[in-house]
């Protein structure tokens, strides 16, 4: 996600800050599944709690063109 100025978008969290991927964007996609697939091959991992992402920013922007809203 980015901001209007087009920086990253960081926004504050309960234990620091923190951003989300914006998966409009393949590379995104792709890293995303990366990770997954390394925590599940090596650490065997078979679930996990994808928690704190219920929403977006509402003035946050993405690669496709949509904000927020």
């Amino acid at each position: 996600m980015r901001t209007a100025d087009g920086e990253p978008f960081v926004d504050a969290f309960f234990k620091g800050e923190t951003s989300l991927p914006d998966l409009t964007m393949q590379a995104s996609r792709d890293y995303v599944a990366g990770f997954m697939n390394t925590a599940i091959q090596t650490h065997g991992m078979d679930g996990w709690m994808a928690d704190f992402a219920e929403s977006v920013p509402t003035e946050a922007h993405f690669a496709n063109g949509e904000d927020g809203m």
